[in-house]
């Protein structure tokens, strides 16, 4: 899907998670965009996941999940594995989710004590509190937001929050 429909499309799902919870509408619309391959991944066409989070033992999920062979880097190796993912009914549901679960794990707690228009250090905190094992991650999610002037949806959070 083209990157203009594709924000189009899920902005508003963003600047709620900015608005209920502080995460930056450009973080949300870069992780989606990078994590589903503009919606295009079979893990957001099939399961409606757009974030790529995984169903885990210890989670509070209850819901339905997927099997999906995945490349993973796993001490700098790039290896292939098999993972379940959470399955959703809507990419809506995802969305809230992802919110949700950066609220609820204590390891990105931090986050939310920054600004929510400082993407570059919501970027840095994801990738430091291991969000994505990609080397790069916070530089390509900053790359994106800068690219496709998502800043701007943060900007916007803020004028619908007042």
């Amino acid at each position: 899907m083209k990157p203009s429909v594709f924000f189009e499309k899920y902005s508003n799902s963003a600047i709620e998670a900015q608005n209920k919870l502080g995460i930056p509408a450009s973080i949300t619309l870069a992780q989606a965009a990078l994590e589903s391959a503009w919606g295009e991944s079979e893990l957001a066409k099939k399961s409606n996941n757009f974030f790529g989070i995984k169903d885990q033992s210890n989670d509070e999920w209850y819901g339905e999940f997927d099997t999906y062979k995945t490349r993973e880097v796993i001490n700098g190796q790039s290896v292939y594995i098999n993972s379940n993912f959470r399955k959703y009914k809507n990419p809506t549901e995802s969305f809230k989710d992802h919110a949700s679960f950066l609220l609820k794990n204590k390891r990105y707690k931090s986050l939310f004590e920054l600004n929510p228009t400082d993407y570059k250090s919501w970027a840095f905190g994801l990738k430091n509190a291991g969000y994505a094992t990609g080397t790069n991650y916070a530089q390509t999610l900053i790359a994106l937001i800068e690219n496709h002037k998502l800043y701007n949806y943060d900007l916007l959070a803020l004028k619908k929050k007042d």
